[in-house]
């Protein structure tokens, strides 16, 4: 039994993570846990959400602004009627409407309903897992 729980406890702490075959690791780094990471890479303009862009966020529509880094933060982080929460919830980050698979409005995590980014609606796995670890995380805006 000693020995069993040797190997449970090894494999534990040792992990169990593959890297891909560019040597990096495909779990979100510790870099992208940060507001100014996912803004840049997931929520600008000209990004894969280009939430930002004219015609999407630019202006508020749903009660969600995304026409700089801080409107963003704090559009994402308010109480949104539109969409009866947070979309991101810092201090109960489960609750995040964002990341929800039934209620997100991303196709990202909501794949059969999500219907945004409107002109690419197609899952982003990096955008799912990057978002996702800075939520959970605690959505640092830093």
């Amino acid at each position: 039994m000693r020995i069993l729980s040797f190997v449970v406890v090894s494999i534990a702490v040792c992990g169990c993570a593959s890297a891909s075959p560019s040597g990096s690791s495909d779990a979100a780094t510790q870099d992208k846990l940060t507001w100014t990471f996912v803004y840049a890479t997931y929520f600008d303009k000209g990004t894969p959400g280009h939430c930002g862009d004219e015609g999407c966020h630019a202006t508020s529509r749903a009660g969600y602004v995304c026409s700089s880094q801080a409107a963003c933060y704090a559009s994402l982080t308010s109480n949104n009627a539109f969409v009866g929460g947070f979309l991101v919830d810092p201090k109960n980050p489960s609750a995040s409407i964002l990341v929800d698979p039934a209620n997100s409005p991303l196709i990202w995590f909501n794949e059969t309903h999500g219907t945004m980014p409107k002109s690419a609606l197609a899952p982003n796995p990096d955008a799912k897992r990057d978002v996702a670890a800075w939520i959970s995380a605690g959505a640092p805006n830093d």
